[in-house]
């Protein structure tokens, strides 16, 4: 069902396209979609790979806990956090799981589990 105002905001939406289709003819004007500049694809391309090689280097300080002392796990604990909690105020909340996942697997060594 149409109400009264969706009349008038359909034939005021209809009124102003005409305006513009006219304005657009007279001045020969084509309409066309927006196009994006690539540079945004670079820096996106480039944020990617800075994850990436973040990630690399967290992955092989995390295949050497075997090796670390258990004094040192608290230390590592408190990076990964620090890096969690980065990841989380970018909104990667993908990452940040991971790193939590990775700190609760730090402090079940540091507890011998």
């Amino acid at each position: 069902n149409l109400t009264d105002s969706m009349v008038k905001a359909i034939d005021e939406t209809d009124r102003r396209r005409g305006i513009q289709l006219a304005y657009n003819k007279m001045h020969g004007i084509t309409p066309q979609p927006i196009a994006k500049k690539r540079s945004s694809n670079a820096i996106l391309a480039f944020l990617d790979v800075s994850r990436k090689l973040n990630s690399q280097q967290l992955e092989e300080v995390y295949e050497q806990v075997n090796e670390l002392s258990l004094d040192e796990i608290p230390q590592l604990i408190g990076r990964v956090e620090a890096q969690m909690k980065a990841a989380a105020k970018k909104l990667e909340f993908e990452e940040a799981g991971k790193l939590r996942d990775r700190i609760k697997h730090l402090r079940d060594k540091l507890l011998g589990q």
